[in-house]
């Protein structure tokens, strides 16, 4: 079955309201719909807690504390629907809200997210208009938001900063969409947030003091003080708009590239192409649309060539961008050809891939004109170089390379610093997650 929503809940010791707060989620009547729950290490198994909804979820256990940020984006990276919502273990879902956003942005697509207004339960505050303003453009859980735009952010800021007393990270995260793009507000209250006394919320309230109309804050965290805080957040904010306009620079040509109607209707083709390629455990699907863009979109008129292509890779990706050009198949050498064919033939795009394994390939250095040449991320820096030193010379002067794995494997780290520092004759021209591109000077 599709899956139109991921929920994704962190959990810590929260037995006493996690039922009831998968109530509301599974009580909006929508098919489609999955539920990742990250236990952040509680002190006790939440299965035990989870009465009849256990079935019906996805439990990812950390093997430490790693806080709210991190566990929000183990979710984000296993969450498979075509939007995604963040909901705390005690906060519930009005009825109506997955069925309402849903539609409004199935029909809107220049729209990236909606927000929604929020109901305050157990409040022992007065909550001004002011104060309220603040508080709804805060918290994750009023946001339901298309997949792949939360992906493109890169999910919640880790740093040590965002761990303090001031938090900071949902805030940093909603700064970093509302900058980069357009989002619809729908003043009903959809999200109900528990106020629990000594919170989040609590802290908030007892800072902000409501001046001439305005919300000031009179006390700050230590983080806040040596400005920190502050720095951490514009750092995740300038890094988050490097990635959109990298993957804004994905657009057909004859697109206007910085326009979000163009931009969203990407990720309708994203949509389709994840659910036909699969998520691999090597790739990210985010470097596999890059790559699948690439290959259906870039210049020169050779062959698409995937250099140490194994299974789990970006091979079904680069395959679809070669059917999707021109009815071209993607060249694969691989170690191990039988399993990466075996891993093709599950799925529709077997007969888009001319698979060889190293050494018994007709494809040869020099003789072979290369448009795109891709080398896997899982190579070590002697096997990557050689394969680099062998095949770069065949790449057309308007083509480009593209290397996996940098930040992931030491060996494509040493390699892709090499390249930069040493090889005058390519520049990098594009870099998400562990992917880096190259295009001949």
């Amino acid at each position: 079955m599709a899956v139109d929503v991921s929920v994704v809940i962190v959990f810590f010791n929260g037995q006493s309201t996690i039922r009831k707060t998968l109530a509301s989620v599974f009580d909006q009547g929508m098919s489609g719909v999955e539920v990742i729950l990250v236990d952040d290490c509680s002190d006790h198994d939440p299965r035990g807690s989870l009465g009849e909804f256990e079935q019906r979820l996805d439990v990812v256990r950390t093997p430490e504390n790693v806080g709210p940020a991190a566990s929000r984006n183990i979710g984000l990276r296993r969450a498979s629907g075509r939007y995604v919502c963040f909901l705390d273990q005690d906060d519930l879902y009005q009825s109506g809200f997955f069925q309402t956003a849903v539609s409004f942005l199935d029909s809107h697509p220049a729209i990236a997210a909606v927000t929604t207004g929020i109901e305050f339960l157990d409040c022992h505050w007065e909550v001004t208009a002011a104060h309220y303003a603040r508080l709804v453009a805060s918290p994750p859980g009023n946001v339901m938001a298309r997949t792949l735009v939360a992906r493109i952010l890169g999910g919640f800021p880790e740093g040590r900063e965002f761990r303090g007393q001031a938090a900071g990270e949902d805030i940093a995260f909603r700064n970093a969409l509302a900058e980069n793009f357009s989002l619809f507000h729908m003043p009903y209250p959809f999200f109900r947030y528990r106020v629990r006394r000594g919170g989040h919320f609590d802290f908030f309230m007892q800072r902000a003091k409501l001046v001439d109309g305005r919300i000031l804050i009179d006390s700050l965290t230590e983080e806040e003080r040596d400005g920190s805080l502050g720095r951490a957040s514009l750092a995740y904010r300038a890094v988050a708009r490097a990635r959109v306009d990298a993957m804004r620079c994905l657009l057909p040509p004859v697109a206007a590239q910085r326009e979000l109607g163009h931009f969203f209707a990407l990720t309708r083709t994203f949509e389709v192409l994840r659910a036909e390629c699969g998520d691999g455990e090597a790739t990210d699907p985010e470097e596999g649309f890059a790559l699948y863009q690439w290959a259906r979109h870039g210049a020169g008129s050779g062959l698409v060539l995937e250099l140490d292509a194994q299974a789990g890779g970006p091979t079904a990706w680069l395959a679809a961008g070669c059917r999707d050009r021109s009815g071209q198949k993607l060249l694969a050498i691989a170690n191990d050809a039988s399993a990466l064919a075996k891993d093709l033939s599950r799925g529709t795009l077997f007969d888009w891939v001319d698979c060889h394994q190293f050494g018994r390939s007709a494809a040869m250095p020099g003789r072979t004109i290369v448009r795109l040449l891709v080398i896997g991320g899982n190579c070590s820096y002697e096997h990557g170089k050689r394969l680099l030193d062998t095949w770069l010379g065949s790449v057309e002067t308007c083509g480009a390379f593209a290397l996996l794995g940098v930040g992931r494997s030491s060996g494509a780290g040493r390699l892709h610093g090499e390249v930069v520092r040493l090889n005058s004759a390519v520049k990098e021209v594009f870099g998400i997650n562990s992917l880096r591109i190259f295009a001949q000077r």
